[in-house]
C-alpha cells in the first residue's frame, strides 16, 4: 500500500511539473534577470557619480591654477553634457557663474545659473543658483525680474533666505512696508536656527524709519 501511494505521489509530482515547470522556470529566470539588471544599473550609477566626482574636482584645480577660461569650460561642459543628472553638473556650473561674476562677466554667470535652475537635478543647487541670479539681476536694475525669479523655491530649507532676499528687492523699489513685512517673516521662518545680526539690523532701520 506504500508502495503504491509512493507511485502515485511520483507521477503527481511528474504531472504538475509537466504543467507548471516551464512557467517556474521562466519565473526563475526573469527573477535572475531583473536583480542582474538592478545591480549592473546601480553599479553603473555608481561608477558614473566617482567619474563626475573626479571631473569636478579636476575642475576645481584647474579654477586654482587659474587656468584658461576655455580649459574650465571644456571640463564643466563635459560635466554638463555627460553626467547632467548627478550634482556635480550644477556644482561645475556654479563655480564658472562664481568665477564670471568675479571677471565682470555677468551675462556669462546668468546663463550658467539659468543652467542649473533650468536643467539642475538638485533642489539645493537650483535655489542657490535663484538667490544668485537674483543679486546679479538686482545689480543690474532688474529688481522686479529678480523679485519674479524668487517667486519659486525648490528648497524648502532656503525659505527665510529667500523672504530676507525679497526684502532688500523690495527695498530696493522703495517698497518699504513690504519689506519689512518680507523681513519679519523671513525672521520667523529663521526660528531658533541662531541670530540673524544683519537681518535684525534691516528690520531695526525700516521699524524706525
Amino acid at each position: 500500500m506504500n508502495e503504491l501511494i509512493a507511485i502515485e505521489q511520483a507521477e503527481y509530482v511528474k504531472k504538475w511539473c509537466r504543467e507548471y515547470g516551464f512557467g517556474i522556470l521562466i519565473g526563475i529566470f526573469c527573477a535572475v534577470f531583473i536583480s542582474w539588471g538592478w545591480n549592473y544599473w546601480h553599479q553603473e550609477k555608481e561608477n558614473n557619480l566617482l567619474i563626475a566626482s573626479m571631473q569636478y574636482e579636476r575642475l576645481v584645480a584647474s579654477i586654482a591654477k587659474g587656468e584658461k577660461n576655455s580649459t574650465l569650460n571644456n571640463i564643466a561642459d563635459g560635466l554638463l553634457q555627460n553626467y547632467a543628472y548627478t550634482p556635480y553638473a550644477s556644482l561645475a556650473a556654479l563655480q564658472l557663474a562664481k568665477l564670471a561674476v568675479n571677471q565682470n562677466n555677468l551675462t556669462e554667470a546668468a546663463n550658467r545659473l539659468v543652467s542649473i535652475i533650468d536643467h539642475g537635478q538638485d533642489h539645493v543647487l537650483q535655489s542657490i543658483a535663484r538667490l544668485r541670479l537674483a543679486r546679479i539681476l538686482l545689480s543690474q536694475i532688474q529688481a522686479k525680474e529678480a523679485l519674479k525669479l524668487l517667486s519659486k523655491n525648490e528648497d524648502k530649507a532656503y525659505i527665510p533666505i529667500f523672504l530676507e532676499e525679497k526684502g532688500d528687492i523690495l527695498s530696493n523699489l522703495g517698497q518699504y512696508k513690504a519689506a519689512l513685512q518680507s523681513y519679519l517673516a523671513a525672521k520667523q521662518a529663521f526660528g531658533n536656527n541662531g541670530e540673524q545680526p544683519l537681518l535684525e539690523m534691516k528690520i531695526n532701520n525700516l521699524a524706525y524709519a
